[in-house]
């Protein structure tokens, strides 16, 4: 009794159709990738705002804060934000908001940075 392969191996579309899943499914992972940098770019707005940066400074403050607490930088943007909003008036007040924010980082992962 001789098996059917075509059934075994799926089939790879060509043509219009293939093409257009193509462009569905970039068009799909870009529009996810937007979604997660929206965390990012807020934050990196409100640490620029905070300390007085450019855009290009607030993002390598947050990748070196990421670094040092070991915790990815999407993380590091959500914490700023929840740190920032908690209650506005005492952030703006409290002189040492990176000690702060390393403190809350570092509470995340337990694991002590390399």
């Amino acid at each position: 009794m001789k098996s059917d392969r075509s059934q075994l191996v799926p089939q790879q579309k060509s043509g219009p159709d293939a093409e257009v899943e193509v462009w569905r499914a970039e068009v799909r992972d870009l529009r996810r990738a937007a979604r997660a940098r929206i965390p990012v770019e807020r934050a990196r707005g409100a640490v620029m705002a905070r300390y007085s940066i450019d855009e290009d400074a607030a993002l390598q403050l947050m990748a070196r804060w990421s670094s040092v607490t070991d915790v990815p930088l999407r993380q590091v943007a959500v914490t700023v934000m929840e740190l920032l909003t908690s209650s506005p008036e005492r952030h703006a007040a409290e002189p040492d908001f990176t000690r702060n924010l390393t403190a809350a980082l570092r509470a995340l992962d337990p694991t002590p940075p390399r």
